[in-house]
């Protein structure tokens, strides 16, 4: 009996000896993973502070953003609105991983406190039909929004480098010039004659129907500089469009009358000339189809170079 009974004790000390050490290795597994957990969630906390300060900063980065003109300005404004929903959205869902595949909906601006930048979202929108900005605003998943910004962001930096093209572009032209220092009327037509010509010489397409073109705007601006210089009105380039223009016939018919109580003017007797060659032409005004229709024609070709200037 003796010998089986220490049999079965060192067996007993084996199994108890397995069982601790089963134990022992269960806690340190058990602690390791506690621990990669307290890590992962530590990390998880600290990456959805960060997003959200990062959230922050890019609300106040578009509130500060100046407003551009016309189009611009209601780029920004769109922005802003956008910028704005981000940090509500995201601390409103607490930083979820989940919620970013879900089109968020108008409950969910509401109860992030934010139905108002819903609503004028939807309002600037329409505005803005170009660009991926409507299916984007559809889809309305977390990520679409930032993708709206980035979407804002390019159609702001182009309609800027637009709005500096144009300013360099009219700065720089000769014609503008001539106009803010009052040039005479030889050097106002010699210019845009000279820009008629490039502008055929760039396109390939010489107009049958220049040499009219330049009579009209020769009857024109003979008008305009004596009525610059002698009655002190203005004379800028969207004076100089208009006459050119749908306006020649209202400028005739002020030559018109003025001629009534001592003659045609010297300075107005090439306008005289140029309507009184009209194909159509009868006398009376206002403008008959066919008179109008063959001044447009002929004066196209300087609409097309005071336009590009415009």
């Amino acid at each position: 009996m003796q010998p089986t009974t220490h049999g079965v004790l060192l067996l007993l000390l084996l199994v108890l000896f397995f069982t601790a050490s089963g134990f022992a290795i269960a806690y340190a597994s058990a602690r390791d993973e506690g621990k990669a957990a307290k890590g992962q969630r530590d990390s998880l906390v600290g990456a959805a502070r960060l997003t959200q300060d990062v959230l922050v900063d890019i609300r106040a980065t578009w509130a500060a953003m100046p407003a551009a003109e016309e189009e611009g300005g209601d780029l920004v404004e769109l922005g802003r609105e956008v910028s704005a929903c981000l940090p509500a959205l995201f601390r409103s869902f607490g930083g979820a991983a989940s919620f970013q595949q879900r089109k968020l909906t108008t409950q969910d601006f509401a109860a992030a406190g934010i139905q108002e930048q819903f609503a004028r979202i939807e309002k600037l929108l329409p505005a803005k039909g170009g660009g991926d900005l409507p299916n984007l605003w559809a889809a309305r998943r977390f990520p679409d929004l930032v993708a709206m910004l980035r979407s804002i962001h390019l159609m702001c930096s182009r309609h800027r480098q637009t709005m500096r093209e144009q300013s360099q572009r009219v700065e720089g032209n000769a014609l503008l010039a001539l106009l803010r220092d009052k040039a005479p009327a030889k050097e106002l037509l010699e210019e845009v004659q000279l820009q008629v010509r490039q502008m055929a010489i760039a396109t390939g397409r010489e107009d049958p129907d220049g040499e009219r073109g330049l009579q009209a705007l020769r009857a024109v601006v003979d008008v305009l500089c004596y009525r610059r210089d002698k009655l002190k009105k203005p004379l800028t380039l969207g004076v100089l469009v208009r006459a050119v223009g749908g306006g020649v016939e209202q400028i005739f018919r002020e030559c018109t009358a003025d001629a009534e109580g001592g003659g045609w003017r010297p300075e107005y007797k090439a306008l005289r000339d140029y309507i009184e060659s009209l194909p159509g032409w009868d006398g009376r005004l206002p403008f008959n189809p066919v008179t109008r229709a063959t001044h447009n024609a002929y004066a196209n070709s300087v609409l097309r170079v005071l336009l590009q200037v415009a």
